[in-house]
């Protein structure tokens, strides 16, 4: 996922919530996990919504479970 940033924000580019734990390997993981799994695109909401995103994978960290970070922002941070 090394080029995952790159096609969407220029480098210079640091005002997207994602970009805060750029390079992070449980944000990556989190983040495909979401794409792949649920089919839901973090990059394709607006700014609140990543922000959100980011704050519940910060605290997810703590477990490092992806599935379950992913499950949990799918259902109380995604707007259905």
């Amino acid at each position: 996922m090394d080029g995952f940033f790159k096609d969407f924000f220029g480098v210079d580019d640091d005002n997207d919530p994602i970009l805060r734990n750029r390079g992070c390997k449980f944000t990556d993981n989190v983040l495909n996990y979401l794409l792949y799994e649920w089919e839901i695109e973090v990059m394709d909401y607006p700014e609140e919504i990543k922000s959100k995103v980011m704050d519940e994978i910060d605290k997810g960290k703590e477990k490092g479970n992806v599935p379950n970070t992913a499950a949990q922002i799918a259902m109380s941070v995604i707007p259905i």
